[in-house]
């Protein structure tokens, strides 16, 4: 026999998919009740929910399934074709085999998971997982605990554009093992003595640096301070800080970036690897997370948050939301005092 195991996204995929072979079509727009093992379920056959349904067993949907306005589903739903979950619904956890919408407004308690895309309409919100196995589109103001999909993207998308600043204007940055040291006497409170070298690949950095000209970073770089790096700047290897790092707009970072606090990603920056933040991890409008060679993720211990024009393909993941947003405003507080 069949089992019915609602405890996870791929395995109530699998079973639930089982089940609908075991169990012969009715007609367009009918739903009638079947039990499966101990679980209570309704089946419909290409259906359409009303406003205000509520619904209490396990949903099997061949075909399409559409729902209303303000519908509640308290067990998880499984649809073979594509689904069109109403504004300001209520749903334990679905699986969709096609496409997925989730209307404004609309909340899943647990996972929420397509086969090709799911739409996440502003203001929806997927508590613990969102996963697609084509591509997630993420409104402003909605969110998940994660997402997962080859790609990932925020509304407003544009075609990508990047331009590195003039090397010559540039600080370049070696591995200790070449026998250089950085030329950084042009940074404002650089005291050489804090530089030290960690093995033959990693600089470490006793204290804040902000640079004023673009670096060109080709060996690992431990800041025990905060980290900010102008527009145009090429990381080519790992960047850990103990405090905030923010990385100027139109830069490219193909190492790891790790941040004790707050790391900020500035418009148009592409990432190849890893990001990690403390606080929050924010993607300004433009950035692309992609690697030709596998997934990138990035990770926040509070809110990822994510501005318009943003792909990444790979995962996203906070212990807080990760969230779509309005761009944040430039020059923060004192502007909005200054216009007042």
């Amino acid at each position: 026999m069949v089992v019915l195991d609602t405890h996870s996204h791929s395995a109530f995929r699998s079973h639930a998919r089982a089940w609908l072979t075991l169990v012969p079509p009715g007609q367009p727009g009918t739903a009638r009740p079947i039990q499966l093992a101990e679980h209570k379920a309704l089946l419909a056959d290409h259906a359409l929910c009303r406003d205000g349904t509520s619904i209490d067993s396990v949903v099997l949907a061949r075909g399409d399934f559409h729902t209303g306005t303000g519908c509640q589903f308290r067990r998880p739903v499984f649809v073979s074709g594509n689904c069109h979950v109403g504004k300001g619904c209520q749903l334990d956890a679905i699986s969709v085999e096609g496409d997925l919408i989730l209307g404004p407004g609309s909340v899943v308690a647990r996972w929420a998971e397509a086969g090709r895309i799911l739409d996440l309409r502003p203001g929806s919100v997927v508590q613990q997982a969102a996963l697609a196995g084509q591509a997630i589109q993420v409104g402003i103001d909605s969110w998940a605990g994660s997402l997962t999909a080859p790609e990932i993207t925020t509304t407003g998308r544009m075609t990508d554009f990047h331009e590195l600043a003039d090397p010559r204007n540039s600080i370049e940055i070696a591995p200790p093992s070449r026998g250089e040291l950085p030329e950084l006497g042009c940074v404002r409170g650089f005291k050489l003595e804090k530089l030290i070298p960690l093995g033959a690949e990693t600089w470490v950095y006793d204290g804040s640096l902000a640079l004023p000209v673009p670096v060109y970073l080709h060996s690992k770089l431990v800041v025990r301070g905060s980290f900010q790096c102008p527009a145009g700047s090429l990381l080519g290897d790992d960047v850990k800080t103990g405090d905030t790092m923010r990385i100027g707009a139109g830069s490219i970072c193909k190492g790891n970036l790790t941040a004790r606090a707050e790391l900020i990603l500035e418009r148009d920056c592409v990432f190849e690897a890893e990001l990690r933040g403390d606080r929050t991890v924010r993607l300004s409008q433009g950035v692309r997370g992609v690697n030709p060679s596998g997934l990138v993720r990035a990770e926040a211990r509070q809110d990822l948050i994510l501005e318009p024009n943003v792909v990444v393909r790979g995962q996203l993941a906070a212990a807080g939301r990760v969230v779509g947003a309005e761009p944040a405003i430039e020059g923060g507080l004192e502007l909005l005092l200054a216009e007042g």
